[in-house]
């Protein structure tokens, strides 16, 4: 197992990560997309300012934004937890969650939490245009949790 650890903040336009077996963690990533794909392995990214599209096959993802979604955004585990961690209300964003086998948590009162029962969410936050962000979660065993850090200080 190997693994990708990169302490500085990378700046670039696009970052393509793919992987068999190891784990990503970005300190800081600023560009237009961040793209990866990792079959056996965790993604962490720190202080990420840019549209994902990331999947584990086996792992977790965990992000931590520096600023507002932009673009559309879409993270798939098969076998892992996905956590986004916001610095703050997004204005304006469109979600499509979906746990297949976990749960839903939320620190936003417009996403209900999983002790509803629930593993399925489509609506918002803020108050969405036909240019909002969007962020699409799919994992078929994990939990999805969205975080506000201004509730975890």
């Amino acid at each position: 197992m190997w693994s990708v650890n990169a302490n500085q903040k990378l700046l670039a336009k696009q970052i393509h990560i793919q992987a068999d077996d190891g784990n990503v963690i970005l300190n800081g990533y600023q560009g237009d997309k961040l793209q990866g794909s990792i079959k056996f392995g965790n993604i962490t990214v720190k202080e990420l300012d840019a549209s994902v599209n990331l999947q584990t096959d086996e792992g977790k993802a965990n992000l931590t934004l520096r600023q507002a979604l932009k673009g559309q955004n879409r993270i798939q585990t098969k076998f892992g937890d996905v956590q986004v961690n916001f610095p703050k209300d997004p204005e304006s964003l469109l979600l499509d969650l979906k746990s297949e086998y976990g749960e839903i948590k939320s620190d936003f009162s417009s996403v209900p939490s999983s002790d509803q029962d629930l593993r399925v969410f489509k609506g918002k936050i803020g108050q969405p245009t036909n240019h909002s962000p969007t962020l699409s979660i799919v994992t078929d065993n994990g939990d999805i949790v969205l975080k506000k850090l201004s509730a975890a200080r």
